[in-house]
Formats: C-alpha cells, structure tokens, sequence
C-alpha cells in the first residue's frame, strides 16, 4: 500500500484543457478529448459528457458538479478510469454556457478602479441583504461605473444561493448595452470577479466551454490491491 502511494504522488502527471463544445482537443498523454454536452439533473449532481479516444479506442467519461448539503459548498467529482498499469482521472474544473462564453471578466478588489472600453468600474464594498424581498439572503457588490460620456451609475449585481444552486442577475448599464454579472466573490479577501456582456457585437454562435484537468496516476492497483491484503489480514475483520 505505501509502495502504491509513493509511486503514484511521485510519477502522477496533470493536464489542464479547455473544451469548447464539439470540438476535439489532444492532451499531452496522447488522448483526443471532445466535450458533448452539459447535463442538468433534477438531483442536482449535473454532468458533463465527454468522448476520449485513444489508439486502442474511445470511452465516455461523464464529470461531475454537485452541491453537497454537507459542506455547503459545490464539489467537483473526477471520472475515474482505471487500468492495470494507470488511472486516467478528468476532473471538472469549470463550465461555462455559450451565452457567457464571451464574456470580458474583470477581477477587483475594494476601491479599486479598473477600465474596460470606454467604462470606468469601482468596487466600492460588499452590501449584506435580502434579493428581491425574497428570503435568501444576497450578498451584493457596490459598484460605482462612469460610462464613456461621464455619467455615473451606482450598481448592486448579487448573488444568492437558491435550491442548492448559486443564483445571480444581470444588471444592465442605463444608455449602454452593457451588462454586468457577480460571477463570485472572495469576502475574505474584499475581491469579486465580474462578467461584463456587451459592447461590440461578436460575429457566430458562442459556444459552451468546459475546462477540465486530465491526470494519469500510475500503478494505483498496488495501492488497492495492498488496502485488500490489510484489511483481509486484520484480525479484527474475523
């Protein structure tokens, strides 16, 4: 058991890609990796379906995103393929609709003033409330924006957890075609990310996007196979 995690900590290599849907991409290890689709189950653990081929070969993997009630967090669950001499792990690292795909992203911290075009964006602090009246509590950001012609706008995009799922709206600049989304938020740190929609209009059809990290762990099975003679070994089993 210990040789098995020794060699597999020691030799594991990883791959991060992005996945535009339809598309296949190649990895470093010698697969060919095509994201299909992006499936939302009414349990709440959504999948992403991938095909993997190999010179011997393709397979489906199919990753997961999932809230866990436990944690109160979303967790990424790998589609594990295992072999005699390796594991082929893809684990799930983001996903991102067609709609957002094109999306400009913008990081800031308290204060800060940064531009993008002709918009001049600040995030001014966190604002604790309620969204809409309703009962789950949002966590907005404060933002001052002057827009190329110099007027100012004060703007609160949330977000919001609902059903599990973190929720959050478009906010529409006034006399802009603009709109800004609260992709997340670090309350730790007084940093948020944003996602600003607009401006100049992007020629052909945006695509889902999903990023992923490819590993290969060799030699698991001794890990397995020496976690089977322990446990078979223990008296404390008979």
């Amino acid at each position: 058991m210990i040789i098995g995690i020794i060699t597999s900590s020691m030799y594991s290599e990883s791959e991060k890609i992005i996945l535009p849907a339809g598309e296949f991409q190649g990895s470093q290890f010698g697969y060919d990796l095509q994201f299909v689709n992006f499936e939302e189950r009414a349990d709440g653990k959504d999948r992403a379906k991938l095909i993997v081929k190999k010179e011997d070969g393709s397979y489906q993997a199919d990753p997961q995103f999932y809230f866990s009630e436990y944690t109160k967090s979303y967790m990424l669950s790998p589609h594990v393929k295992i072999g005699l001499k390796k594991d082929i792990y893809i684990s799930p690292i983001s996903f991102q609709p067609g709609e957002t795909s094109q999306n400009k992203q913008l990081e800031l911290t308290k204060n800060q003033t940064q531009t993008l075009d002709d918009l001049k964006i600040t995030f001014n602090q966190f604002v604790v409330g309620d969204h809409m009246d309703q009962s789950p509590m949002a966590v907005k950001a404060d933002l001052t924006v002057v827009t190329g012609d110099m007027k100012e706008f004060n703007l609160q995009p949330a977000l919001w957890m609902e059903n599990g799922k973190l929720q959050g709206n478009d906010v529409t600049i006034p006399e802009t075609n603009y709109q800004l989304h609260l992709e997340s938020l670090d309350a730790n740190e007084g940093k948020i990310v944003l996602a600003i929609h607009g401006g100049e209009t992007t020629v052909g059809a945006a695509k889902d996007v999903l990023a992923v990290e490819v590993s290969e762990k060799p030699l698991i099975t001794i890990l397995w196979f020496g976690c089977i003679i322990l446990i078979s070994g223990s008296p404390s089993v008979w």
